[in-house]
């Protein structure tokens, strides 16, 4: 059974929104029947100390401090907790949470709004995956378009620089095989900070050493350990001492092919932990490996061709391999699911993917020769374009939220990174945007903040912001030496109406009554709800006491 203080509450939440009450000590009494459901728990497991419930995420500091923030009195914007479901998942919960005060104004307890936001979660993490995969390769495409064969080494070198560091890994490295001789070489290496090189300790290295790793690898299989244990049987009693000396806790080796033809395979490890290589991050070493192959292939054609002064070979080589790079960067920038722009030097678009047109409803057509800032919503002040451009120019970077204005009219939300594109002198010659529609999650936050400050039935506001509005009028008053009226209003005989009538009668009565107090008041002033029958108006800028 709803306590009869909350069940109006209870009834107006959305579906993955819950209600809570903890007393002053911080112990729950009262949590949503449906929360338990969501949860899995029984309600007794509601009887405990609310920080009990909390996993030891790093973000249960920050919510213990914000819910010991409430129960002295501060109301809290929303901030996010990690729970465990009966079945030992995680889910994500985004805490509202609003101090109960009685007529001493003292805190009685705390009232908390909680929503579901796993899935967002989830999303929100995958989205910034993707985000991170897609610039990760347009960087790596960018330094292969850069590769010249005469300057290979440092070239192989900076890519896995860039490999490395998006898979947060200690060592990125490639290894030659030599089939006739059966051994494999490590020939180019990037090692983190504080990480021994070992390329010179890894040469003629025996296949028979790795047993069953090269015809893994001429059938095109990746090599994915997530500890050493997880080694094949049959490699294990000779190639877990040289891994182990090596510091190596996890592992990812992916091989390089073209054409059917092994040439070697490009490998990742970490030697600080134990951990899962993602599909993403396996799917952005495959890609690597195969640009890698298709670049060595091209060297040892180019050496040949050098060999044999036949500069017309040489030329053809050299725009095979422009081409590749170019087909590359077009498929990363086409298949992108986060919308890409690129502008010149003055913002004038030069480009525009697909995502870009879905998102934003514009054509390509459209698009073309226009400023970037044609999309503007005019909710932003011409300071925050300024202060935006002022960042770029300043680090060649920007990254925030921002409205921007959709085709048919309505604004949106996105989450947008611009990153200056120079030449090698570094002026800036191209500037990339990227980025990806939160409005489904802003228009959530909205929802919350709404509930969180405003009374369900009526709509209007309640003690929280009625409390904040009025410390706001009396430094305005004090400012300008003007007057300020504050009305109690207690509605006689409302007992009664509910009585005789039911509370849905009761219920619209409120709801007119409030409506009729807003019409009469200015837009200046502020009416509330602050418990079932009362009401507090303010009054602002008056010029008399009577």
């Amino acid at each position: 059974m709803v306590p009869k203080i909350y069940q109006q509450l209870v009834e107006h939440l959305p579906d993955n929104f819950y209600f809570y009450a903890l007393d002053p000590q911080g112990y729950f009494t009262y949590v949503s029947p449906n929360l338990c459901q969501r949860l899995g728990w029984p309600e007794e497991a509601f009887k405990h100390h609310y920080a009990k419930l909390l996993t030891d995420h790093p973000l249960k500091q920050q919510a213990v401090k914000k819910t010991e923030l409430a129960l002295k009195g501060f109301a809290q914007k929303p901030y996010l907790v990690v729970v465990r479901h009966e079945d030992q998942s995680l889910r994500w919960l985004e805490l509202t949470e609003t101090p109960i005060l009685n007529d001493q104004g003292e805190v009685i307890g705390v009232n908390g709004i909680a929503q579901d936001v796993t899935q967002r979660r989830v999303a929100e993490e995958s989205s910034e995956a993707l985000r991170h995969f897609y610039k990760t390769a347009a960087e790596l495409a960018l330094a292969n378009n850069r590769l010249r064969l005469k300057d290979l080494d440092s070239g192989l070198t900076s890519c896995l620089r860039i490999l490395g560091e998006y898979l947060n890994a200690s060592r990125a490295y490639l290894f030659h095989n030599d089939l006739i001789a059966r051994t494999w070489s490590n020939t180019h290496e990037w090692c983190a900070p504080d990480i021994p090189s070992v390329i010179h300790d890894l040469q003629d290295v025996p296949f028979e050493l790795f047993p069953g790793l090269i015809e893994r690898f001429h059938r095109g299989e990746a090599l994915v350990l997530e500890k050493l244990d997880d080694l094949p049987t049959e490699m294990a009693a000779t190639a877990r001492p040289i891994l182990a000396d090596q510091g190596i806790r996890s592992v990812l080796m992916q091989p390089m092919q073209i054409e059917g033809e092994l040439l070697g395979f490009i490998g990742f490890d970490d030697n600080l932990q134990e951990r899962e290589f993602t599909d993403l991050e396996q799917a952005l070493l495959r890609l690597a490996a195969d640009n890698f192959a298709a670049t060595l292939a091209r060297y040892r054609e180019y050496q040949r061709a050098a060999q044999a002064r036949d500069e017309l070979a040489l030329d053809v080589i050299r725009r095979k391999a422009a081409e590749e790079q170019l087909r590359l960067s077009a498929s990363v920038f086409t298949h992108a699911r986060e919308g890409i722009l690129i502008t010149d030097a003055d913002a004038y678009i030069i480009d525009v993917n697909q995502a870009f047109t879905q998102i934003t409803g514009y054509s390509r057509d459209e698009t073309l020769g226009r400023k970037a800032g044609f999309l503007k919503s005019g909710q932003h002040s011409e300071q925050f374009y300024q202060k935006m451009w002022q960042n770029l120019l300043d680090n060649g970077y920007w990254q925030g939220e921002i409205w921007n204005q959709h085709k048919d009219g309505r604004t949106y939300a996105e989450l947008l990174t611009i990153s200056a594109v120079g030449d090698s002198h570094g002026q800036v010659q191209h500037y990339v945007g990227l980025f990806s529609d939160i409005t489904l999650q802003k228009r959530q936050e909205e929802q919350l903040q709404r509930i969180a400050h405003y009374d369900a039935l009526t709509g209007l506001p309640n003690r929280v912001l009625l409390a904040d509005r009025l410390q706001t009028a009396m430094r305005r008053t004090a400012r300008e030496k003007s007057l300020l009226g504050v009305f109690y209003i207690d509605l006689d005989g409302f007992k009664a109406v509910n009585d005789a009538q039911g509370h849905q009668a009761g219920d619209y009565l409120l709801a007119n009554l409030a409506e009729r107090m807003q019409i009469i008041l200015r837009e200046m002033d502020t009416i509330s709800r602050v418990g079932g029958d009362e009401f507090v108006a303010v009054i602002t800028d008056l010029q008399t006491d009577t």
